[in-house]
C-alpha cells in the first residue's frame, strides 16, 4: 500500500478551470477577440505569468503587458463563485480512506495560498489533509518540481511510496519531475494533453485501488 497522496486542487480537487475560462472567454470575445476552448486548454494549470504571455498574443499591442496583467487580475478576482457548489464527487471519500488507513496526504496546488485557504474552507476540507502547500510560495512553481518535493519532504516519504493526482501537462511534469506516480484526472467538458502521466482516471475516487494494490 502506497504511504502518501498528493493532490492538485484546480481541476482535481475542485472543477474550478471551467468557471474561469467561461468567464475568460466572454471577456475576450467582448474585446473582439475570438477564443476558443482549445485556445484555453493549451495554459490550464500553466503558472500565472507564463498565462499572460501566453494571452499577450492574442492582445497584441492594445496596451503594455503591464497594464495587461492588471486588467487581467481584476477580471481573474471578479469571478466569484462558491468552491463548495464545484467540488468534484468523491474526493471527501477518497481523503476519508486515506485518514482510515493512515495515508499522508498533501495538497500541492500553483494557486495561492489565499484561494487554498478559501476553497478548504467552503469544502470543509480543512482537516481532511495533513499538509498544505502553494506553488507560489516556492522558488519555482509548476511545471518545475519543487511544490512535490516538498510535499515529499512534509510526509517524510520517498517518491515510490507515493501517488499524486494532477490534471494539467504543468502539474503531471512537476510530478513526474519528483520521480511520484502520476495520475491524471480527466476532465469532462475539455480537453488536457496529460499523455506524460503514468495512467489516467475519470473519477478521483478511482485512485483508490492504486493505493491499495501498489
Amino acid at each position: 500500500m502506497k504511504k502518501g497522496l498528493i493532490m492538485d486542487m484546480d481541476g482535481v480537487v475542485v472543477d474550478s478551470e471551467l468557471v474561469y475560462v467561461k468567464k475568460f472567454m466572454t471577456w475576450f470575445k467582448k474585446q473582439g477577440i475570438e477564443m476558443g476552448m482549445s485556445d484555453f486548454e493549451k495554459i490550464i494549470g500553466t503558472p500565472y505569468a507564463e498565462a499572460i504571455d501566453y494571452f499577450m498574443e492574442f492582445w497584441g499591442d492594445r496596451s503594455s503587458r503591464e497594464e495587461f496583467a492588471e486588467m487581467f487580475a481584476q477580471l481573474k478576482d471578479q469571478v466569484k463563485f462558491n468552491y463548495r457548489d464545484i467540488l468534484n464527487p468523491g474526493v471527501k471519500e477518497l481523503l476519508t480512506y486515506c485518514k482510515k488507513k493512515k495515508i499522508k496526504t498533501t495538497l500541492a496546488s500553483g494557486n495561492s495560498m489565499d484561494c487554498i485557504e478559501k476553497m478548504l474552507e467552503e469544502c470543509g476540507l480543512e482537516s481532511h489533509f495533513d499538509f498544505v502547500i502553494s506553488g507560489e510560495k516556492m522558488r519555482r512553481n509548476k511545471p518545475h518540481p519543487d511544490v512535490y518535493l516538498k510535499a515529499m519532504e512534509y510526509m517524510d516519504l520517498e517518491p515510490e511510496q507515493c501517488i499524486t493526482l494532477e490534471d494539467s501537462r504543468a502539474g503531471i511534469r512537476a510530478s513526474k519531475g519528483a520521480g511520484i506516480f502520476t495520475v491524471a484526472k480527466v476532465p469532462e467538458e475539455y480537453c488536457l494533453p496529460q499523455e506524460e502521466a503514468d495512467t489516467k482516471v475519470k473519477r478521483v475516487v478511482d485512485v483508490i485501488p492504486m493505493l491499495k494494490n501498489a
